[in-house]
């Protein structure tokens, strides 16, 4: 009988040559319950704080969706980002601006927002927006 098909023999010379890949680094083990990576960067925690940024930035530009003779008032605005990082909902909750098409105007300028791609279900974040009313009281004389 052959040396090698001894089965001690074969099972001697196969850790001998798995140890020899781990040493010389052809294959590395994985930890336990350690993710097969692609190559690609994974995506980290919902970015909070960025989001808020974003949320109370003036360049959104909602304060274009009143006239200039509107009416002052605050309205709770609800974003909705997808894993992705793009806000995939926004709605306005509560007077004088919800159900409104100044309402859905202001909606729309905050489902343009974008923030960096994040692992975990979508997130849902909320913001005051007011507008101070007009001063229309009259001059006082002089």
């Amino acid at each position: 009988m052959s040396l090698l098909r001894r089965p001690f023999v074969q099972a001697s010379v196969f850790v001998a040559a798995f140890a020899a890949l781990i040493l010389f680094g052809a294959a590395r083990p994985l930890a336990r319950g350690a993710p097969l990576t692609t190559g690609e960067p994974r995506p980290g925690p919902f970015p909070r704080e960025a989001a808020y940024d974003r949320l109370s930035s003036d360049a959104l530009g909602w304060e274009g969706c009143l006239g200039p003779n509107a009416f002052g008032g605050a309205a709770r605005v609800l974003v909705t980002f997808a894993p992705t990082g793009h806000a995939e909902e926004a709605r306005v909750e509560g007077a004088p601006f919800a159900g409104t098409t100044t309402g859905e105007c202001i909606a729309a300028k905050f489902r343009d927002l974008d923030v960096a791609p994040f692992a975990g279900p979508s997130q849902t974040l909320a913001i005051v927006v007011v507008k101070p009313a007009p001063d229309r009281r009259p001059a006082a004389p002089r």
